[in-house]
């Protein structure tokens, strides 16, 4: 019996020796690590309200990046003693996030999807779009982003945390387009649209749209019966490729109460290129004011199933304007 108590009696010592060395070497690191804060400054995007942001220090390209998740005003954080480059974005937005082995080179995009499942249309025919860009992915709309890079900070061991204010700047842009004096609105069932021609994604660090075209497509709704309105989130107009401007082609799909499927084409790269730009809310809103031709349902059982009919086209010459 004394021997099992002294084995018991060892064991137990042997544990909190080992369980205090831990803690020894637990407190050693925590004194040993460079400290920083990160605060953030929404100056130049006013509204912003993210649920949560995320910081990405960096110390070279042979150091894996360290990440940490902070409040919107910024927080706290422990690496180890260096020189750290900080790189800041919301972290409540679904992108997609690649080119991020440097603070200068990150890319943001999103993912792709259908037309249909971006506009929310029921229809089992093919959703067509324009054959000029029908290459082009759809992507999803992005969610609005914000993000900024810091200068290096030096956080030696043994010392006061370093402290950095990080001013945060919108990556993506809003587009409304307004379509007006359309007749017989009243008769749909549904509608939706695309615009072509768009970015793909976003330099972060300068903000430059990502020169690869990509459609949105997007629901839409009507404030009244003779007009339909998009508004959407976009990484932007997709600048030049190759000295070659991009076409944006806007399609507006609609579904009338006899089950007929229509779908208008339209070349807006003009007004997509050339409107006023709100550089403050950074907004984008092009107006059509002479509408889309849609037609009269035909009265009575017209014999048209909306799950089964194909689309009806129609190439519409229309004119747009800044509003």
């Amino acid at each position: 019996m004394r021997r099992v108590s002294f084995h018991l009696f060892a064991a137990a010592a042997i544990i909190l020796l080992a369980a205090g060395c831990s803690y020894k070497a637990l407190e050693f690191e925590f004194d040993y690590a460079g400290k920083g804060i990160l605060h953030f400054d929404w100056s130049e995007a006013p509204g912003a309200d993210p649920a949560y942001m995320v910081a990405v220090m960096h110390d070279g390209p042979d150091t894996e990046p360290r990440r940490f998740d902070l409040t919107k005003d910024g927080g706290y954080f422990r690496v180890r003693p260096g020189e750290w480059t900080p790189v800041a974005y919301n972290g409540d937005a679904a992108l997609i996030y690649y080119n991020t082995e440097s603070p200068d080179t990150y890319i943001a995009t999103t993912r792709t999807t259908s037309i249909q499942k971006a506009t929310k249309i029921e229809s089992k025919a093919p959703m067509p779009r324009s054959k000029a860009v029908e290459n082009e992915p759809v992507i999803v709309e992005p969610d609005p982003m914000w993000f900024a890079v810091g200068k290096p900070m030096d956080m030696p061991a043994n010392a006061d945390p370093t402290e950095q204010t990080l001013v945060m700047q919108p990556r993506t842009m809003e587009i409304e387009i307004i379509i007006r004096n359309i007749p017989n609105l009243r008769w749909t069932t549904q509608y939706g649209g695309s615009v072509s021609g768009l970015a793909a994604g976003v330099h972060c660090t300068t903000g430059e749209p990502l020169a690869e075209p990509a459609t949105e497509a997007f629901y839409m709704y009507s404030p009244d019966d003779s007009t339909l309105v998009a508004h959407i989130t976009a990484f932007g107009v997709c600048p030049d490729v190759d000295g070659q401007e991009m076409p944006n082609h806007l399609v507006v799909y609609v579904i009338l109460s006899d089950g007929t499927k229509w779908y208008y084409i339209q070349d807006i790269t003009d007004i997509m290129h050339n409107a006023v730009y709100d550089e403050e809310k950074r907004l984008l809103v092009a107006v059509i004011e002479t509408g889309i031709p849609v037609p009269t349902p035909v009265a009575g059982d017209s014999g048209f199933d909306p799950t089964i009919d194909e689309w009806v086209g129609v190439d519409i010459e229309l004119t747009m304007s800044p509003e």
